[in-house]
């Protein structure tokens, strides 16, 4: 992951995303996995992952947003309120230090409501978009 800033203080609110990231060898995990903030690591909990503004996504389309040469979609924002509504309290007791959430599972279902609701940054690498 690049070093980049991942928010900013911009005294206007602008849209924030999470990364939603569900590449192949994930897809058995028990919750979705999210990148934390400024693009440092991987989080199952909506409490330690980061938050991403519009401007920041935009600015690194391909990055943030890409089909990782597959006919789907495996990183890409998601509003947060989106992922927020989804989300499940907590996890399973013992899965993550100190019980932290709240959680996505991670099933098909659920990815397909999180492709489904994805922000396609103008620049994104993809051409399969709800493939």
């Amino acid at each position: 992951m690049t070093g980049k800033s991942a928010t900013t203080n911009c005294s206007t609110p602008e849209p924030q995303y999470f990364i939603v990231d569900i590449r192949h060898d994930w897809r058995k995990q028990k919750y979705i996995t999210f990148w934390r903030p400024n693009n440092s690591d991987y989080a199952w909990p909506l409490s330690w992952a980061g938050r991403y503004d519009k401007s920041v996504v935009d600015s690194e389309a391909s990055y943030y947003c890409n089909t990782n040469g597959r006919k789907e979609l495996i990183r890409f924002p998601v509003a947060c309120e989106i992922v927020e509504a989804m989300a499940l309290t907590e996890p399973d007791s013992g899965d993550i230090d100190g019980n932290a959430g709240p959680v996505l599972r991670n099933s098909e279902k659920v990815r397909r409501k999180l492709r489904a609701a994805a922000y396609i940054p103008q620049g994104a690498v993809t051409t399969a978009v709800g493939a």
